[in-house]
């Protein structure tokens, strides 16, 4: 499937979404080092533009073994704060960090990176609903 994207937009453009562990709807691998260790050495062999690892970070976080197998722009993400990003960065782990839930409490998520302003608290009940509750009536920073 990597192989038909490239084809068609080039390797610059294409990026892929890893799980490494698995903790959603029973997926998951018995030795997921080696398997994503191979996936994060094939992506890098064909050039891609970056991996996004979704991984909350444990004692068996893949998210080094991945960014050293793969070499080029990793994105980490899952539950991780403005500290652990800046952390990893700095630590050479990965180069950026995304932020999915905390970005839908926190309409002013950069300006509150930039001050160093706690995030609202993700009100997961409202996460897929119908209306604006949940994704405008978040509070903004004063």
């Amino acid at each position: 499937m990597v192989d038909e994207l490239i084809d068609v937009w080039g390797a610059d453009r294409v990026g892929v979404h890893l799980r490494p562990r698995g903790e959603e709807h029973d997926m998951g691998d018995s030795n997921p080092k080696a398997i994503f260790g191979y996936v994060a050495t094939e992506l890098r062999r064909r050039g891609i533009a970056f991996i996004f690892v979704r991984e909350i970070e444990a004692d068996d976080s893949l998210l080094g073994v991945i960014k050293r197998l793969f070499g080029g722009s990793v994105i980490a993400n899952e539950l991780m704060s403005q500290a652990d990003g800046e952390r990893f960065i700095c630590e050479g782990t990965a180069d950026a960090l995304a932020f999915g839930r905390d970005y839908i409490a926190t309409p002013d998520l950069v300006e509150r990176v930039a001050k160093n302003i706690a995030f609202n608290t993700p009100d997961s009940s409202t996460f897929y609903g119908i209306g604006p509750k949940g994704y405008t009536d978040y509070p903004f920073a004063r």
